[in-house]
């Protein structure tokens, strides 16, 4: 074991041009492997955390830009051939068995207008751009509580049906929230009057205590929201077309799924009018996602490839050494000492020097970043392999040395 000590410090303290050599190129090595094992950790990381299973969208707004918008309104108004392509472009689009449209808005109605208001007062709130007391509600269609997530705990969800009344001899289907029970059943009518309008609703539904839903990053409790299947009054004066109504927004439980490159895939070939989509629930899954993957990848395969050619410039480096000192090895052999000691003496050699070679690495983190991005331990685990592949033709050139070969070239 003295030998083997001995024999790596004086190698490095007495041939200090080689060394420096070996160290500088170590050094490389070393920062090479830690920037591109940084930064594949760093991609693989944020990779994870932005397209988590759990952080990916399934629920979209529906657009148009503003002159398709008014072009598709007129289509809809005049039953142009347009019109009808894009009642094949939704049905299409629903084909997928992840993919269905709904439709959910904002709303509020003036307590006062309501029959037997009393009963409900403590349920209002004061609205003061109306400047008056108002009860909170939402206009749904029957898929919203499916893509939103909701349950209906008592009675029944809305039907197709239910979206499409416009009849007034039939009310409103309406379900009402968990703060709602008590103040009405199952079957109990609602009477809109203002004096100019007069409308009715039949409560079909509770929604179970603490329901809610999510939309661009914020909650919204529906415990004291009346929840209407159509507009609450109604007009009873307007057709109702299929078009914009009840696809105002598109769920899908696929989170896979590149929903905009298959809305587009269909649009395009019927030659209907873009649709934009804009998450409203988290992250949209895109092409962008297979650029980010194959960053990831790409960044991998440089860190193998630097690793790589780091590796074969440190072996060539140790190669060109080993046969240089031949004629050292060769009398050391000469006075008994095998050859597992001289190769153990290198390896030492090459370990110091590793140890060495790291502080300038963590220096520069520490520079760069206030702390080191990776653990010592993990550049050791990738830098120790690179110095053991690049002992491998020292080793065998060591292995081959012997009196005869020594002879043979003339080394002395």
């Amino acid at each position: 074991m003295r030998f083997v000590v001995s024999s790596a410090l004086r190698s490095i303290f007495h041939n200090p041009k080689e060394t420096l050599l070996i160290l500088l190129n170590m050094i490389l090595c070393t920062a090479t492997v830690f920037v591109f094992v940084q930064n594949y950790y760093y991609l693989k990381e944020h990779f994870s955390d932005y397209y988590d299973k759990d952080s990916i969208a399934s629920n979209y707004m529906v657009r148009m830009n503003v002159s398709n918008m008014h072009s598709y309104l007129d289509d809809i108004k005049n039953g142009t051939p347009m019109y009808f392509v894009g009642i094949e472009v939704y049905n299409e689009i629903e084909k997928n068995p992840d993919v269905f449209f709904y439709d959910f808005s904002d709303s509020s109605i003036d307590a006062e207008d309501i029959v037997d208001s009393d009963k409900i007062k403590d349920l209002s709130s004061y609205d003061s751009d109306s400047e008056c007391y108002c009860i909170n509600a939402v206009n749904y269609s029957e898929k919203t509580f499916r893509a939103l997530n909701l349950t209906v705990k008592e009675g029944r969800g809305f039907t197709a049906s239910d979206s499409d009344n416009n009849d007034p001899d039939a009310p409103v289907s309406v379900i009402l929230g968990n703060d709602y029970k008590g103040i009405y059943e199952i079957g109990d009518i609602i009477e809109y009057d203002n004096g100019s309008d007069h409308d009715k609703a039949e409560v079909v539904g509770f929604l179970k205590e603490e329901s809610y839903y999510a939309y661009l990053g914020s909650i919204y409790s529906l415990d004291d929201h009346m929840i209407m299947a159509t507009e609450f009054p109604r007009d009873f004066e307007s057709e109702i077309k299929q078009g914009l109504r009840n696809h105002g927004f598109i769920h899908t439980s696929n989170p896979d799924l590149d929903l905009q490159k298959y809305i587009n895939s269909i649009t395009t070939k019927n030659g209907f009018y873009t649709m934009e989509l804009e998450p409203a629930d988290g992250v949209e899954i895109s092409e962008t996602k297979d650029v980010s993957e194959k960053n990831v990848i790409l960044i991998g395969t440089l860190a193998i490839t630097g690793g790589i050619i780091c590796t074969l410039a440190l072996a060539m480096i140790m190669y060109n050494r080993s046969v240089r000192n031949r004629a050292k090895y060769c009398i050391f052999m000469c006075v008994g000492v095998p050859v597992w000691k001289i190769n153990a003496s290198v390896a030492l050699e090459m370990l110091i020097l590793l140890i060495v070679s790291i502080f300038p690495t963590i220096a520069l983190s520490i520079y760069e970043y206030g702390q080191l991005m990776i653990p010592i331990w993990q550049i050791f685990a990738f830098t120790i392999p690179i110095i053991m592949v690049s002992l491998i033709p020292t080793f065998r050139v060591n292995g081959k040395t012997n009196i005869d070969e020594f002879i043979r070239n003339k080394i002395v």
